[in-house]
């Protein structure tokens, strides 16, 4: 009752890999590929994304939160020297991004459910709604506010809770101390 052989079709061969979460939305079933195979450097190979999951799994590479989704890419020619469980190297092709305002991650905040930034006017930032369009790793391109404008990196709002020049919380006194 122990499989003795398995026999592989090679006629089609798909690519599966796993998408951190940060860069889901950056990825789209019909997407274009480029392939590298570890084993033979020379070859390369495009491919289309067919599909990507939409239920995250926890990463296995990295420890911690982070979560990842499952893609497939189906390749458009196949090499006869390829085998099944070869490893790969994938850059997926995302679209052009023309004229896009884009800020760092860090300043984008979540208030009441919504995405916003905190924009200069004058000595103050004030909050601003904006729309997310794309994401990187280290950008996120934005609709909702000029290009140029001066965007705080800290919440202002948290920031007001705190007193001094260090910019730490403000302490109450030691009883039967005073300061």
């Amino acid at each position: 009752g122990r499989p003795i052989l398995d026999v592989y079709d090679i006629s089609e061969l798909e690519v599966r890999t796993r998408i951190d979460e940060h860069q889901r939305d950056n990825v789209v079933a019909g997407q274009r590929a480029l392939v590298r195979f570890d084993a033979m450097p020379d070859l390369e190979i495009e491919g289309t994304v067919i599909s990507v999951a939409n239920l995250a799994t926890r990463s296995r590479d990295t420890p911690g939160p982070g979560r990842q989704f499952d893609a497939a890419i189906r390749l458009d020619r196949i090499d006869p020297r390829l085998r099944p469980g070869t490893s790969t190297r994938i850059l997926l092709k995302g679209e052009t991004v023309a004229s896009a305002t884009h800020v760092p991650r860090t300043p984008v905040f979540d208030k009441e459910g919504k995405p916003i930034v905190y924009v200069r006017n004058g000595d103050n930032f004030e909050p601003v709604e904006i729309k997310i369009t794309h994401r990187t790793e280290t950008h996120t391109a934005v609709e909702g506010i000029a290009a140029g404008a001066e965007v705080s990196l800290v919440n202002p709002d948290r920031d007001r809770t705190t007193e001094g020049r260090s910019g730490g919380p403000s302490l109450p006194p030691a009883p039967g101390g005073g300061r």
